[in-house]
């Protein structure tokens, strides 16, 4: 119901504007004297001017009252110019006494005001080499315009997504020494390392795993608790249970005396 008034609102706004020209090229029909013809020339030009207001009033009011309709009846209001103007013009020519074939053919004269000499408004004649591009490409404007998917895609405003905040989460991982500037890395020392060789001799390890382990930069009791099984397992040369079984041995020796 509402797309199908939005089409009567284009259809009726071109035909009031056309049927409007058509009545005052009708009260010079046959007109001869001078002054009379000057003063229908005003006339039109005067209805020229309520045209345009008659187009544009709509579309302030809709504006003003319900702005959130405006883009829609914008679109109903052009694609029903574009649309229905050919067809309302040429309707007009017909009844006024000009064939549609004759319009087509020979053009139209005075049919555009145009500034003249010393600041008259004149009329301006468009031939047919003009007149029809123009109507076939209205034609063809408000065909696209007054497409349903057109009218819907175009009149409803998505609001822009905004960029996603960063969080602390999402921020690069910054290293001990960038966040700690003051505090230096953990040293390792000898009883450190005596305190690990003695677990790991207790535990069966043989002294090349030691080696390795050492070499690895595994120099405490505590770090080998808390690095992965992974890491554990490569250091060793082992596989990825091995290494969880040596850190379970490990923290209970550590933690219960090997209980």
């Amino acid at each position: 119901m509402r797309y199908a008034l939005g089409i009567i609102i284009g259809f009726i706004l071109s035909g009031i504007v056309f049927m409007g020209y058509a009545v005052i090229k009708l009260l010079g029909y046959g007109i001869t004297d001078y002054a009379v013809l000057q003063s229908i020339w005003g006339l039109f030009l005067l209805w020229t001017i309520i045209s345009v207001m008659i187009l544009v009033v709509p579309l302030i009011l809709t504006f003003a009252i319900q702005r959130s309709l405006f883009r829609e009846f914008l679109l109903f209001e052009i694609g029903g110019l574009a649309l229905f103007s050919p067809m309302w013009f040429l309707f007009a020519s017909e009844i006024t006494g000009t064939s549609v074939v004759e319009v087509l053919t020979t053009g139209v004269d005075n049919a555009l005001p145009a500034a003249g000499p010393g600041g008259s408004v004149v009329g301006v004649d468009m031939g047919s080499t003009l007149l029809i591009p123009i109507l076939v490409v209205m034609l063809i404007v408000g065909l696209i315009i007054l497409r349903p998917s057109f009218i819907l895609e175009h009149s409803i405003s998505t609001p822009k997504k905004s960029k996603p905040k960063k969080t602390k989460a999402d921020e690069e991982p910054v290293s001990i020494e960038e966040a700690m500037p003051d505090v230096s890395p953990p040293k390792a020392d000898e009883e450190s390392i005596s305190e690990l060789r003695s677990t790991l001799n207790e535990l069966g390890v043989g002294g090349a795993s030691i080696d390795a382990l050492l070499g690895a930069g595994y120099s405490s009791v505590t770090e080998v608790i808390a690095a992965s099984p992974e890491k554990l397992a490569t250091a060793l040369g082992i596989d990825r249970k091995s290494a969880e079984d040596l850190q379970l041995k490990v923290q209970k020796k550590a933690f219960f005396g090997g209980l």
